[in-house]
């Protein structure tokens, strides 16, 4: 069954979700990533996309993605007008960070919710704006379940005590498990050669970014060990050298 997994908040997230449907595709799953995000970052960071086009559906080492859709179904329907027949997808990565666009695509069966923190101001304004939106028609019974993963650039107590108060009080239920997402300037340097290349090699990056996305990745996977993950990375490593 077609599983679609959320990851919203006001940050920077589209290269965190490249490397984690990498890693989904390793587990020979097949993945479509869709950019619900006010600025369509993923558009230039995939070669492929033609970034003149409103809608952009392409397909990048493995994965396929889809840019300027305001619904999972009209993504479908664009499919069927190319190859009259819609992909049937494992998984759909979705990724948000404004309320118009979550508006747009919280009908969807979506069946998890990652939370992202960047402790800057702006991000945790734009963050308790989508927040509230997201648990306004909410009751206390009916509580929304978030996993959170913390950018870790640096982290205040100001804004950490911003967070707790302003944030934590809501209809929201915070899984126990929680991330910090240590993306240094390896990573991000490993993260441009992908781009430029068009092949995602996991060996350039730090490990404790590989324990992040595999981890996220077995929770996605609901019973594959995170060790087992690795084992399929460093396989499929080295078969393409």
């Amino acid at each position: 069954m077609q599983k679609i997994i959320a990851f919203v908040g006001y940050v920077n997230k589209s290269e965190f979700i490249i490397n984690l449907a990498k890693v989904l595709d390793i587990m020979r799953k097949k993945v479509l990533v869709v950019d619900g995000t006010s600025e369509q970052r993923i558009k230039y960071t995939i070669p492929t996309f033609d970034v003149a086009a409103k809608e952009s559906l392409t397909h990048f080492d493995g994965t396929d993605y889809a840019v300027g859709f305001d619904s999972i179904e009209a993504i479908k329907n664009y499919i069927c007008t190319k190859t009259s027949v819609a992909e049937d997808y494992d998984y759909i990565l979705l990724d948000i960070d404004n309320k118009k666009d979550y508006e747009h695509f919280k009908d969807e069966n979506i069946s998890r919710y990652f939370f992202f923190i960047e402790h800057t101001t702006m991000s945790l304004i734009r963050n308790e704006e989508l927040l509230r939106c997201m648990t306004q028609d909410r009751s206390e019974e009916d509580k929304i379940e978030l996993t959170k993963i913390v950018f870790k650039y640096y982290i205040s107590r100001a804004s950490q005590k911003y967070f707790e108060g302003r944030l934590m009080d809501m209809n929201v239920r915070w899984f126990d498990s929680e991330y910090e997402l240590p993306y240094t300037d390896q990573d991000k340097v490993a993260d441009l050669e992908s781009e430029l290349s068009g092949y995602i090699d996991f060996s350039r990056h730090t490990k404790q970014y590989m324990m992040l996305v595999t981890d996220v990745a077995s929770e996605i996977l609901n019973g594959v060990a995170a060790g087992e993950i690795r084992k399929n990375i460093k396989a499929y490593s080295r078969r393409k050298i």
